[in-house]
């Protein structure tokens, strides 16, 4: 019996190393491709069919050559271009030009089913309280633009999944060149670890946490429902940032959270209006954050 087989690039990554993980675990062939894999990942992706190239059109055909049955780009720079040296149109250029040469190959050699991770910082987080799939997009980052560019290309080739990833958390959260920030989750477990008072950048937000893990098993029923188009990929589970910080906080008694006094702006959650996914067993955030407080890094 033929197994399944998917590419994922970006698979050095936070997020892609744990979709080769949670792929590998699901009897897929997997094959991560990145510019680096650190030896931690590469322990982590024992296993998983390791890539180390630069991501062009010549190392992707390379990588599909024995035939692939889905292809993840999770491939992105993430870094605001004034860590990265490039210039704003730089940065766009080239998360566009990586998206295209990801679709170009993936088409040419067949590929059934193509799926783009974009992301809820394609929104102002101004354009409505909630934001479902309905919602019109605004952001004008360099990243933001990026991504909504990505999703415009994707929606011209039928069968094309575009996923929104909203806030992520997980195991083997650290900064890395092209993600330099990790998630407030992490800042704020590091501070109780540390001994250190949380600082709440953001008070007014409400954020829709995902256990990291989670998101290969939520792909692989998608693919095999034949999903297609744009969902946004969440739990759905929605928690103020005060109140998760003081969650945290519990963690180790005598931790203080601070409000900032010159507060970030705003975030306000996703949640998504389509039904696949509406009997998913997500992670709850209690559970999914016990273990990663329970199982650092």
């Amino acid at each position: 019996m033929t197994r399944d087989s998917v590419l994922i690039t970006g698979g050095g990554g936070f997020v892609g190393s744990h979709l080769a993980r949670g792929f590998h675990d699901l009897g897929y062939a997997v094959t991560a491709m990145d510019l680096s894999f650190d030896a931690e990942t590469r322990a982590r992706l024992a296993g998983v069919r390791l890539i180390e190239a630069e991501l062009a059109p010549g190392t992707l055909k390379a990588a599909l050559a024995g035939g692939c049955t889905m292809v993840i780009h999770a491939a992105a720079l993430t870094s605001p271009p004034e860590m990265t040296g490039l210039t704003l149109f730089g940065h766009v250029r080239r998360n566009v030009d990586l998206l295209v040469d990801c679709l170009d190959q993936a088409n040419a050699h067949g590929v059934s089913c193509f799926v783009f991770l974009s992301s809820s910082g394609v929104f102002s987080f101004d354009e409505a309280e909630e934001l479902d799939e309905g919602v019109t997009p605004s952001g004008s980052s360099a990243y933001s633009v990026a991504k909504r560019a990505g999703e415009a290309i994707c929606a011209a080739f039928a069968g094309s999944l575009v996923l929104r990833l909203g806030p992520l958390y997980g195991p083997d959260e650290r900064s890395r060149p092209s993600r330099v920030q990790v998630s407030p989750i992490r800042r704020w477990l590091d501070c109780v670890e540390d001994g250190r008072p949380i600082l709440v950048e953001s008070p007014l937000s409400r954020r829709d946490w995902t256990f990291l893990p989670d998101l290969a098993r939520a792909i692989d029923l998608l693919r095999r429902q034949g999903a297609s188009g744009l969902l946004h990929l969440t739990s759905g589970e929605i928690v103020a940032d005060l109140d998760l910080a003081r969650r945290i906080a519990a963690l180790r008694p005598g931790t203080t959270v601070t409000p900032a006094e010159r507060p970030e702006p705003r975030r306000v959650p996703m949640r998504s209006r389509r039904t696949e996914l509406s009997d998913f067993a997500w992670t709850p955030l209690a559970q999914g954050l016990a273990l990663v407080a329970g199982g650092r890094p």
